[in-house]
């Protein structure tokens, strides 16, 4: 993006004929952010990355130009809709103050920045008719956001004031999705790296990374479990307790073999004789002649 100052184009209504991609309206929640406005800004940003997904995704004829030309307005209409749906959502459940503003203007210039730079350097069917209708030149009336966005972040972290973590958060999510600005395909010489570093060090308050062995990556998958149970550890087998299991079962293996021992020649005798067990074993059945 250059300093220069696109110029609009004149508003005019699509026409209602030709094929347009059918972008998601956007949802009821949009308006109604979570209690927590930190939880509102992350969820807004989301659902805005969802909808950029969404429009990338959708199936466009790059030979019609004429539709092509209809489906990015309605695109560009659409992302800005929702830009505005989202910021007054959050103005009306966030806390009032020179911070809460500052955060809600640097949101909505950082969601028309991301969108630009996406629709901008994606392969997509619009790509080209993008530059016509840039959210920020619509929105802000500029065309500078690869470097203010970068400038921003900068001051942001030169700061470092507790209450624009929230905004910290939302920068960091933006570099770790690819947004670069003026250092987009230029040699990496690990400037990004060190923005994202230094964002989650002021908005989390430590080093990133997983940091202790014991520290849980997700504390809401152990919200449910009981601890108010004393754990217990099972008794393992004592020493005393194999010696006497063992001389129980020689005691009964030796039973065993004193019995069959002075019996061994009864069983024989009793096998042999015609009652006996011998003589009573089923065999084949002889059949009298005919």
């Amino acid at each position: 993006m250059t300093d220069t100052a696109v110029p609009m184009r004149p508003a005019t209504a699509p026409a209602a004929t030709g094929p347009r991609p059918a972008p998601r309206a956007a949802r009821p929640a949009a308006g109604l952010p979570p209690a927590d406005p930190e939880e509102g800004l992350e969820a807004g940003l989301r659902e805005f990355i969802e909808e950029l997904e969404l429009a990338l995704h959708q199936p466009l004829d790059p030979q019609d130009a004429s539709a092509l030309e209809q489906a990015v307005r309605g695109l560009h209409r659409h992302l800005r809709n929702l830009i505005g749906v989202q910021a007054l959502g959050q103005r009306r459940a966030g806390p009032a103050g020179q911070a809460a503003a500052q955060i809600a203007t640097q949101v909505r210039y950082l969601k028309a920045a991301l969108a630009d730079e996406w629709l901008l350097s994606r392969d997509w069917p619009g790509r080209a008719l993008w530059p016509q209708h840039l959210l920020e030149a619509a929105l802000f009336r500029s065309s500078i956001a690869g470097d203010r966005v970068l400038d921003d972040i900068e001051q942001l972290l030169a700061d470092r004031e507790p209450a624009l973590r929230p905004l910290a958060r939302l920068y960091l999510t933006a570099l770790a999705l690819g947004f670069q600005g003026r250092l987009r395909g230029q040699p990496d010489d690990g400037r990004l790296a060190g923005l994202r570093q230094e964002l989650f060090q002021f908005a989390w308050q430590r080093p990133p990374g997983l940091g202790e062995r014991d520290r849980p990556l997700d504390p809401q998958a152990y919200a449910s479990t009981l601890s108010h149970l004393a754990a217990r550890r099972r008794r393992g087998l004592s020493r005393w307790s194999l010696v006497w299991g063992a001389s129980l079962l020689a005691l009964l293996l030796c039973s065993e073999l004193l019995w069959l021992w002075p019996t061994w020649g009864l069983r024989q005798a009793l096998g042999e004789l015609p009652g006996g067990p011998a003589a009573t074993a089923p065999g084949p059945r002889a059949t009298a002649p005919r």
